[in-house]
């Protein structure tokens, strides 16, 4: 979805988009007319496919209107935003804002048959700066946003690779294996125990793959949690979806993986645990004895040649509360 998004430990926020696009790319002079007729999207085709599906969306955003999403996303994405949009809606929650977004750079694959896709970089009003993943599963079917991932602060833009006619190159699974730090194939899941052995340690996992940075995240939000002592219980797992990568200037990747995360917290010592904001089942004004918060990850991530030093980063991200529940005191 567009700017709407939920963190694990407060409540949901939202902004509804309205795109203007300026300047992006366009077919290269030097590209012949029939080399550009083989391909079933252009760079050209993709930036108009975002401004159709941006316009869409921002239909469903002041009702909350979960047919509308399910026309303009796809699942891991669809299956964050619909339980957002349906609680958002039950607890007679306001309208978002709108937001003005100024810029949108496409990286399209040069790509022949279905299913298509495409990434793209979109900015606008409000701090917004994410990254979409669009797929197209055949000629008559709508552009669907699958994958969306906010760039953290301070964050550097994915230098994704494009060659002189401006198209993208995804990374086929053989030379993945071969080239990257980690097989893709295998990011999600080797992400998530990085994760779960970080929260376990309470300090970043030692890891020959991933960045420290990464786990600071966790601990952050571990160190500033409002709730009181007790336990704590995080477990990440890998969500069954494609990782998709995209060949970056340096030789790496710029990879999309889905990861779910379930937090369980159980406060000791006759304390409770409170929110000052409706969280799905959670109220303001209640106390509570253990609470269980279901969610999902949609991660950016970094992945570096694997004939370098460097590690795995994660310059973007997007997380939503799908669920929660809680035993009251």
């Amino acid at each position: 979805m567009k700017p709407f998004c939920a963190r694990a430990a407060r409540a949901l926020i939202a902004a509804a988009v309205s795109v203007t696009l300026l300047a992006g790319f366009a077919p290269s002079a030097g590209r012949t007319r029939s080399e550009a007729s083989h391909v079933v999207v252009t760079p050209a085709q993709a930036k108009a496919a975002v401004t159709a599906w941006s316009q869409r969306i921002d239909t469903a955003l002041p009702s909350f209107d979960v047919n509308i999403l399910s026309q303009v996303e796809a699942p891991p994405l669809l299956a964050l935003d619909t339980p957002v949009f349906q609680d958002a809606k039950a607890r007679g929650a306001p309208a978002p804002p709108v937001t003005t977004i100024s810029n949108v750079i496409v990286y399209v694959p040069k790509q022949t048959s279905y299913p298509a896709q495409f990434l793209a970089h979109i900015e606008g009003s409000l701090g917004f700066n994410a990254m979409y993943l669009f797929v197209k599963t055949s000629k008559h079917d709508p552009w669907k946003a699958i994958y969306q991932t906010n760039l953290l602060a301070n964050a550097t833009l994915p230098d994704v690779a494009l060659d002189r006619h401006g198209y993208a190159t995804t990374i086929p699974e053989r030379q993945a294996k071969r080239q990257l730090k980690i097989d893709p194939a295998t990011l999600s899941r080797a992400y998530s125990d990085f994760l779960n052995q970080s929260a376990q340690a309470n300090a970043p996992a030692s890891s020959a793959i991933f960045s420290p940075d990464i786990a600071q995240q966790l601990l952050s939000a571990l160190a500033n949690s409002p709730i009181p002592p007790g336990q704590h219980v995080f477990t990440y797992a890998a969500a069954d979806y494609p990782t998709y990568s995209y060949r970056t200037r340096d030789g790496g990747a710029f990879s999309l993986v889905a990861v779910s995360s379930d937090i369980r917290a159980t406060a000791s010592g006759g304390a409770a645990i409170t929110f000052s904001q409706p969280l799905f089942g959670l109220g303001p004004g209640q106390r509570y004895q253990s609470t269980d918060i279901h969610g999902m990850f949609l991660v950016g991530l970094s992945v570096p040649p694997g004939t370098t030093a460097a590690l795995v980063t994660s310059p973007a991200e997007y997380d939503a509360v799908t669920s929660a529940n809680g035993v009251p005191t």
